[in-house]
C-alpha cells in the first residue's frame, strides 16, 4: 500500500505499483474523502494504459466537480457511485463508453441531466435517484428508458423502483 491522496502526485518509486493498480485493480472506492478530482495519478500515461480492468468506481460523498474525460478508459465499468457529489453538474462525454455499466448511482448528486445515450447503455439496468425532479429531462428519458431502470432512494435507504 501506499498513500495517495488529492494532491499527491506519485513519485518514480511509486511507478511499479501504479503499473500493477493499472493493470489490474477491478474495484476502487474512494468515498467520503475530499478528493475534487479524480487522482490524476491513476489515470492513463504515456508509460500506463489506466485502470483498464477496473469495475467499480466509487466516488460517492466527495467534493468532485467534474469527472476525467480519459476514465473512457474504463471499459469494464459495471457499477459508478456518484451519490451525494453535490458539485458535479453533470456526467461527460466519457459516460456514454461505459459499455458494461450495470449500476448508476447519483442521488443527492449535482448531476442534473442523464443524457439518451448513456441511459439507454445495453447493460444497464438501474440508474438511481433521489426524485423525479432530480433530472430535468426526466420525462423525456421516460420516452426511452423502462420504469425498472429508473429507481429512487427514500430516507437513507435502499434503492426503491418508481412504484414501491
Amino acid at each position: 500500500q501506499f498513500p495517495v491522496d488529492s494532491n499527491q502526485v506519485l513519485t518514480r518509486e511509486h511507478t511499479h505499483a501504479r503499473t500493477l493498480l493499472s493493470s489490474s485493480l477491478t474495484e476502487l472506492r474512494l468515498s467520503n474523502n475530499n478528493f475534487q478530482k479524480f487522482p490524476e495519478a491513476l489515470l492513463p500515461s504515456s508509460e500506463e494504459p489506466g485502470l483498464t480492468s477496473l469495475r467499480v468506481l466509487a466516488l460517492d460523498n466527495n467534493p468532485v466537480d467534474e469527472l476525467d474525460e480519459d476514465l473512457a478508459i474504463c471499459k469494464c465499468l459495471e457499477k459508478l457511485y456518484l451519490q451525494g457529489t453535490k458539485r458535479l453538474k453533470k456526467l461527460n462525454e466519457s459516460a456514454r463508453f461505459f459499455y458494461q455499466l450495470r449500476e448508476l448511482w447519483i442521488q443527492d448528486s449535482g448531476i442534473s441531466r442523464v443524457e439518451v445515450e448513456v441511459a439507454t447503455l445495453p447493460r444497464l439496468a438501474m440508474i438511481v435517484l433521489s426524485h423525479e425532479g432530480q433530472l430535468e429531462n426526466y420525462d423525456h428519458l421516460r420516452r426511452y428508458v423502462s420504469r425498472q431502470r429508473l429507481c429512487f432512494v427514500q430516507d437513507g435507504g435502499g434503492p426503491l423502483g418508481p412504484d414501491t
